[in-house]
């Protein structure tokens, strides 16, 4: 979708930000799997968690950025945290 339209963009938003929360699921799951497999599991603090940006937040951000194309210029709809424990696994990690 491309529009300047920020109302257009936050309708596609509404309507696709499931897609997003599919896509956080599927990530912290295989991060958990590759990190059970190589024994990191216990370096991290707090589990691998992740957070879709809430539709409010994307109202206002692409009002004030004046994207052309909201939903392509947006790097942050969904983010995904590792707490590493040590510094010296983070590169591991």
């Amino acid at each position: 979708m491309t529009s300047a339209n920020p109302a257009e963009a936050v309708r596609e938003f509404e309507r696709t930000r499931h897609l997003y929360k599919d896509l956080g699921d599927e990530v912290v799951y295989e991060l958990n799997q590759v990190m059970r497999e190589r024994d990191l599991n216990t370096q991290i603090h707090g589990g691998v968690t992740y957070r879709v940006k809430e539709v409010e937040s994307f109202r206002e951000k692409i009002s004030r950025k004046g994207y052309a194309d909201p939903l392509a210029e947006t790097r942050d709809l969904l983010g995904v945290r590792v707490v590493c424990l040590y510094p010296s696994v983070l590169k591991e990690i």
